[in-house]
C-alpha cells in the first residue's frame, strides 16, 4: 500500500460526505471517485477507464457510468433509495456485453460497493465492502483486488486472499464461468467418474458425504478453481513468465510441467475435467485470464505458505466440522520443527500435510541452514515426504513445495515431488500382502456379471521398490487402453512385467487389468492410474521409516464419522491395534479424537527407533478428557516436551498443544513450556510470534484420581429431546382462552430462534391431550439453587406403576382415542423422515429415547441437577412433587434434558446436600482444569465433580453435622432464589453472577464446609460475583524459556495414579 493512500482516502471520504450533504448528483460522485482512484493508484491505466459508454447492442440503449476493463460501475446518490433502479440498469448493461459472464457489475454510492455477477440472466450479489477512513489497509486491498493496477508485488497470504479468495472479483467471475462449463459436461462418462471418485475420497476425509448433489458440485468447482490457481502460481514462479496460449492445456494435464522437469506436480487428476468436450476453449480462456491476474506478483520474494489461507477459505467452509481440519500458522510450524530438532540431517514425514505448511517451512529452515540450489533440491526430494487423503490438499501442497523451491530451480535431474494422495491410516493387515484401492460406482451386480473385483489389489511386497511399482502401474494403464481382445492385452502386460523383472506378479496385475479394461470400455477410466500411483506410498514409508514425523493431524471425534466401513476400520485400529480404548468403553470411544489414532499409528508405522514425533494436538488429550486416558498412559513415558498453547490467541477454536515424543525414550515426564500472548493476526509470521508471545514454565493437570465418588454412577445425563422444534411448545401468543384438557399448542419461538438447519423454520401446531405435557429445564435457565423458567414439552410417554416412563407410539395413541397426540406424532414423524440425516436409521421415537435416557426417568421424582457444560458449575434441586406448570399449563411431571445431569432421590436432605457441594466455588475451581475447552473458555463437566476431587464426595450421612448443615444452607438458598426476579432478557451469565452475589454469605459458609469435607484447602474461593479461576500457565510468573517437569504417572502418590 502506498503511504499516500490513508490521507488520500480520508480526504476523499470527507469531500464525498460534504458533496452528498449538498445533494450532489451521481455524476459528481463518479467524478470524485475516479479522481480519487487516479491519485491513490498511480499505476492505474487512466485511458482504460471509459465514461458514459453508449450501448445499443442487443437492443439495449443507455449509458454505462464507467467501464474499467471487465468492471461496469453504476453510481447512485443513495443506495437504499435507488437500489432497484440501479440493479435494473446494471442488469441491462451486463446482459448487453458480448460475453456477460466475464464482467462484474458494481453498484456504488462512492463509499459502499455491492459487487454483482450475471447468473442465468439475473444479477447475483457476489460480495460487498465499504471504505472506512480508519481502515485504509482494508480499503486498499478491496480496491486493488478489483483494479489489479500494481506490478511486481511481493505476494503475501493476505494479499492473495483479497485478490483471489471467496470474496474477490476474480473468484466471483471464475465460479460463474466454471458453473456454466460444468453444466455442459457433467453427465459425460469421464467427467462423471472424476466427480464420483473425488466425492468418494472426500467422504473418506470427513467420514461422511459432504452434502447433497448440488452442494457437492459447488464444492467440486471451488476445488477446481483453487487447483487451477495453484498450478498457475507454480508455473509463474518457476518460469517467471506468462504461459503461452499453446502451453495452457499442459498446465491442466501436467504436460507443461513434465517438460519443465516436474513430472508429478500435476497429473491427470480429478480437476482435468475442464479439458473435456466442448468446454476446453472456455477453460483455456479462463486459465489465461487467471494467469494475467497472477502476473502482478513477483514470486522471487516469497517467504510464506501462500496458499494456506486460500485453501482454508475455499476448500469447504460449510461442510468442514469445527474440529476437523485447521491450518497451522507459519510461526507454529517453525516452532514445532525447531523444538523437535529438525535439521539438515533429519528425514521428515508429514502424514496429514494439508496445504503443506510443515514441508514448506522445513525447506525454508534448510535454506537458512546453508543448503541451496541443486543440493537443496536433491536433499528435500530424498529426505522430505508428505501424505494426505484430501485430493485438493495434495495438489496445493505440491504447488507450495514448488513455490518454496522456485528460486533453486532449474536443476539437472527431474524433480519428483514427494507428496502423495493416500491414506496415512492404512491399517496393518492391509500392508502385509495386498493394498486395496476401491472403485466408486461399481455395483456388486455389475462386478459379478463381468467377473471383476470391486477394487484394485496391489501387491504390498512391491511397495518397497517404487521404480518397479511405478513401471507396473504404467504398464497396467497402457495395456488397459491399448484396445484389442483381452488375451492380447494380458500377453502384452505379461511381457511388460517380465521386462521389469516382475514376472511373478503377473496374476495379481491380470485381475487389475480386467477391471481397468472394463472401466475404460465403459468410459469410466480417467483417474485410476493417478490413484494407484499414490495409494501404495504409506506402505513404502512404513518400511522406510523417518527421523521425524511432524504435522497437524485431523481433529475429529469418532462419532462424526458416518461412513460405516471407515467407522469399523478406525474402531478396529483404535481398540485392537493400538488399544486407545477398552472394548467395553463404547461411549468414551465415540468421543475420542482421531488425532490420537494418527499419533499412535504414525509413531508405530512411520517413525524409526529413536526418532521423534511432533504433533499439534487438542490440549484435551493431555488433560482431563476421560476418553484419552489410555492414550496418556501409553505415551506419557515417551513425551519429552509439551508446548502449551492455551494462552495464545488467535489460534484454534479449542485449546491446543504440541506433543513431542521420542520412540523408545524413557523421560521422567515432559518439560512443559507455556506460551501466552495476543498475536496481531491468526497466521502470524515467526518474527511476529517472537515479538508478541511470552513463555515460561507450564504445568499439566495431574492424572485423575482412581477413587471415584459413589455418586459418579448415580448421576446420569438427561434425555435428548430433539429435534427441539418438534417437541418444545407453548400456547399461541394472544390466545383468548386455553383448553386445559386439550390445549392448542405451537413450537416455542425461543427454540425456533436457536434451531439449526435442517430444523430451522420448521413449526409444529395442533391440539394435544394434557396427559402428554411435561416440563423441562434448559441450561440457559439454570442458576445456582434455582431456575428462571421451565419449558413446556409434548412427550409421547406415560408413567407406569413404578413411576418410570414408557413410549406411546401413534398406533397406541389412536387405539386409546388420543387423536391429538396421534396427529402430532404423524406430523412430527413426517418432518423427521424428510429432514433427518441420510445416515440416521433411527425412528423419531428411537431418537427421542436414545439409550433409554427418557424412559429411564421418573417425572414425579425429586431431582438434583447440574449443567453438563459451561464456564461455572451450577446446580439446583427440582421438586416435581409440589405440582409444576409451564406457560400457565399444569404438567404431568418434569423430565430432565440432555444439557443437564440428574440424580433422583427420595431424600430432600440428600438432594440439598449435593446441590450445596456442586455450587461450592472450591469444587468448581478444582474441576476446572479437567474440563475440555472451546473458543469461549471451559466447556464440558460431565461427571468430573465425582472423579477428580482429592477426596471423593461421600454419600449423604444424616448423622454428620457438616452434611446436615450443607443441606440446610442449600434449602435456605433455594428459598432466597425463589423470591428473586430473574429477568429472561438478561444474559444468563449475568443473572448467575447476581444470584451468587445475593447468596454471598451462604456461599462462603458452604465453601468452607466443602473445603474441609473434600480436602480442597488449597483451592481459592470468591463466592460473590463469579467463582475464581485457578491460576493457569499464563498466570504464573517465570523467566522466558524456563520449563518445569510434570511427574510421570508412576511417580504420583498411590491413589492418584
Amino acid at each position: 500500500m502506498d503511504t499516500r493512500f490513508p490521507p488520500l482516502l480520508s480526504q476523499y471520504l470527507h469531500t464525498l460526505a460534504e458533496a452528498r450533504g449538498k445533494g450532489a448528483s451521481h455524476d459528481y460522485i463518479r467524478h470524485l471517485f475516479l479522481n480519487f482512484l487516479r491519485d491513490a493508484f498511480p499505476s492505474l491505466e487512466a485511458n482504460e477507464v471509459e465514461l458514459e459508454r453508449h450501448l445499443t447492442a442487443l437492443g439495449v440503449r443507455g449509458y454505462i457510468d464507467a467501464l474499467y476493463r471487465d468492471i461496469v460501475f453504476e453510481f447512485k446518490r443513495n443506495l437504499e433509495e435507488e437500489r432497484a433502479k440501479g440493479l435494473e440498469e446494471l442488469g441491462r448493461y451486463l446482459s448487453a456485453q458480448r460475453e456477460p459472464q466475464r464482467y462484474l457489475g458494481i453498484l456504488t454510492d462512492g463509499q459502499a460497493f455491492q459487487v454483482y455477477v450475471l447468473r442465468d440472466g439475473r444479477l447475483d450479489r457476489a460480495y460487498e465492502f465499504r471504505l472506512e477512513a480508519d481502515k485504509p489497509q482494508e480499503g486498499w486491498l478491496w480496491l486493488e483486488g478489483l483494479l489489479f493496477s500494481q506490478k511486481q508485488v511481493v505476494p503475501t497470504t493476505q494479499d492473495v486472499v483479497r485478490r483471489f479468495g471467496e470474496r474477490s472479483a476474480v473468484f466471483s467471475q471464475a465460479r460463474l464461468r466454471l458453473w456454466e462449463m460444468w453444466r455442459r459436461v457433467r453427465d459425460s462418462g469421464p467427467v462423471a467418474t472424476k466427480f464420483r471418485e473425488w466425492g468418494r475420497l472426500l467422504a473418506h476425509v470427513y467420514g461422511r458425504e459432504v452434502g447433497e448433489e448440488k452442494e457437492k458440485e459447488k464444492l467440486f468447482l471451488r476445488h477446481t478453481y483453487l487447483a487451477l490457481l495453484g498450478r498457475l502460481m507454480a508455473y509463474l514462479a518457476v518460469t517467471r513468465q506468462l504461459p503461452p496460449t499453446g502451453e495452457l492445456p499442459g498446465l491442466v494435464d501436467g504436460a507443461a510441467f513434465r517438460r519443465l522437469g516436474l513430472p508429478n506436480l500435476v497429473e491427470e487428476d480429478f480437476f482435468a475435467w475442464v479439458l473435456e468436450g466442448d468446454v476446453r476453449d472456455e477453460a483455456l480462456s479462463l486459465l489465461g485470464g487467471l494467469a494475467q491476474r497472477l502476473s502482478v506478483y513477483d514470486f522471487a520474494g516469497l517467504n510464506e505458505d501462500l496458499l494456506k489461507e486460500l485453501y482454508q477459505e475455499l476448500v469447504d467452509p460449510r461442510t468442514r466440522h469445527d474440529l476437523g481440519e485447521f491450518y497451522t500458522p507459519d510461526w507454529l510450524a517453525e516452532r514445532t520443527l525447531r523444538e523437535a530438532g529438525f535439521g539438515p540431517e533429519t528425514s521428515l514425514l508429514d502424514p496429514a500435510c494439508g496445504s503443506g505448511t510443515f514441508l514448506f517451512t522445513a525447506i525454508r529452515l534448510l535454506r537458512e541452514a546453508g543448503l541451496k540450489g541443486e543440493g537443496l533440491v536433491r536433499h528435500v526430494r530424498e529426505r522430505l515426504a508428505g501424505l494426505d487423503i484430501h485430493p485438493l490438499a495434495v495438489i496445493i501442497a505440491r504447488c507450495n513445495f514448488v513455490l518454496a523451491l522456485a528460486s533453486d530451480l532449474p536443476v539437472r535431474e527431474a524433480v519428483r515431488i514427494p507428496i502423495y494422495m493416500a491414506d496415512a491410516l492404512l491399517e496393518g493387515e492391509g500392508m502385509e500382502e495386498l493394498i486395496k484401492v476401491p472403485v466408486a460406482g461399481l455395483s456388486e451386480e455389475e462386478a459379478k456379471s463381468h467377473h471383476l473385483d470391486r477394487g484394485f489389489y496391489l501387491p504390498a511386497g512391491l511397495a518397497g521398490e517404487p521404480e518397479g511399482m511405478e513401471g507396473a502401474i504404467e504398464a497396467l494403464a497402457e495395456m488397459a487402453r491399448a484396445g484389442g481382445d483381452e488375451e492380447a492385452a494380458k500377453a502384452g502386460l505379461r511381457s511388460r512385467l517380465e521386462g521389469l523383472g516382475l514376472g511373478g506378479l503377473v496374476p495379481a496385475f491380470e485381475n487389475a487389468l480386467r477391471l481397468l479394461r472394463h472401466l475404460v470400455g465403459t468410459g469410466r477410466d480417467t483417474v485410476y492410474a493417478f490413484i494407484l500411483r499414490n495409494a501404495y506410498r504409506p506402505v513404502l514409508f512404513s518400511r522406510r521409516r523417518f527421523d521425524l514425523v511432524a504435522g497437524n493431524p485431523p481433529w475429529l471425534s469418532y462419532r462424526y464419522i458416518a461412513t460405516p466401513e471407515y467407522q469399523q476400520r478406525v474402531k478396529k485400529m483404535a481398540l485392537q491395534d493400538y488399544r486407545l480404548a477398552a472394548s467395553h468403553e463404547v461411549k468414551l470411544f465415540t468421543q475420542m479424537e482421531m488425532a490420537t489414532l494418527f499419533f499412535a499409528h504414525a509413531y508405530e508405522r512411520y517413525l524409526r527407533d529413536g526418532g521423534a514425533i511432533a504433533f499439534v494436538m487438542p490440549r484435551s488429550v493431555l488433560t482431563g478428557a476421560k476418553q484419552h486416558h489410555h492414550f496418556r498412559r501409553r505415551f506419557w513415558p515417551f513425551l519429552e516436551r509439551v508446548l502449551d498453547l492455551e494462552g495464545v490467541s488467535p489460534l484454534f477454536n479449542v485449546p491446543a498443544c504440541v506433543l513431542i515424543a521420542r520412540k523408545g525414550g524413557e523421560a521422567q515426564g515432559p518439560q512443559v513450556v507455556a506460551l501466552r500472548g495476543d498475536l496481531p493476526r491468526k497466521n502470524a509470521s515467526p518474527a511476529e510470534a517472537r515479538k508478541h508471545l511470552a513463555e515460561g514454565p507450564g504445568e499439566l493437570p495431574r492424572p485423575t484420581a482412581v477413587r471415584h465418588s459413589p455418586y459418579r454412577e448415580r448421576f446420569v445425563q438427561g434425555a435428548t429431546i430433539v429435534p427441539r422444534t418438534l417437541w418444545f411448545v407453548r400456547p399461541p401468543e394472544g390466545a383468548l382462552a386455553i383448553d386445559p384438557h386439550r390445549p392448542y399448542l405451537e413450537t416455542d419461538p425461543s427454540v425456533l430462534r436457536q434451531a439449526k438447519p435442517p430444523w430451522k423454520g420448521l413449526q409444529m401446531q395442533g391440539e394435544v391431550e394434557a396427559a402428554f405435557l411435561y416440563a423441562t429445564l434448559l441450561g440457559d435457565d439454570l442458576v445456582p439453587f434455582g431456575y428462571r423458567r421451565l419449558h413446556l414439552v409434548v412427550l409421547p410417554v406415560q408413567a407406569g406403576q413404578d413411576g418410570r416412563l414408557r413410549l406411546v407410539d401413534r398406533e397406541e395413541a389412536v387405539k386409546n382415542g388420543w387423536t391429538g397426540l396421534a396427529g402430532w406424532l404423524e406430523r412430527a414423524e413426517a418432518l423427521w423422515e424428510r429432514h433427518k440425516s441420510r445416515t440416521t436409521r433411527m425412528s423419531l421415537l428411537e431418537r427421542l429415547d436414545y439409550h433409554g435416557t427418557l424412559t429411564g426417568q421418573s417425572p414425579g421424582a425429586l431431582k438434583v441437577v447440574y449443567n453438563r457444560s459451561g464456564t461455572y458449575l451450577t446446580a439446583c434441586v427440582l421438586d416435581a412433587r409440589a405440582g409444576l406448570s409451564a406457560y400457565g399449563l399444569p404438567v404431568r411431571g418434569l423430565v430432565v434434558e440432555s444439557v443437564l445431569y440428574r440424580y433422583e432421590t427420595p431424600s430432600p436432605e440428600e438432594a440439598h446436600y449435593l446441590a450445596a457441594l456442586l455450587n461450592a466455588p472450591c469444587v468448581d475451581a478444582a474441576v476446572k482444569p479437567y474440563q475440555t475447552k472451546g473458543s469461549f473458555g471451559e466447556r464440558d463437566f460431565h461427571r468430573r465433580p465425582f472423579e477428580v476431587l482429592p477426596r471423593p464426595i461421600p454419600p449423604y450421612d444424616p448423622a454428620d453435622r457438616a452434611h446436615r448443615r450443607l443441606a440446610e444452607l442449600s434449602q435456605a438458598c433455594h428459598r432466597k432464589v425463589a423470591e428473586m426476579a430473574l429477568p429472561q432478557e438478561k444474559p444468563i451469565g449475568r443473572v448467575r453472577g447476581e444470584v451468587r452475589s445475593a447468596l454471598k454469605k451462604e456461599l462462603e459458609e458452604i465453601d468452607a464446609l466443602a473445603r474441609r469435607l473434600l480436602g480442597l484447602h488449597g483451592q481459592g474461593s470468591s463466592p460473590s460475583g463469579t467463582p475464581p479461576v485457578p491460576a493457569g500457565p499464563g498466570d504464573r510468573k517465570g523467566n522466558a524459556g524456563e520449563s518445569t517437569r510434570c511427574p510421570a504417572p508412576s511417580t504420583l502418590p498411590k491413589g492418584a495414579r
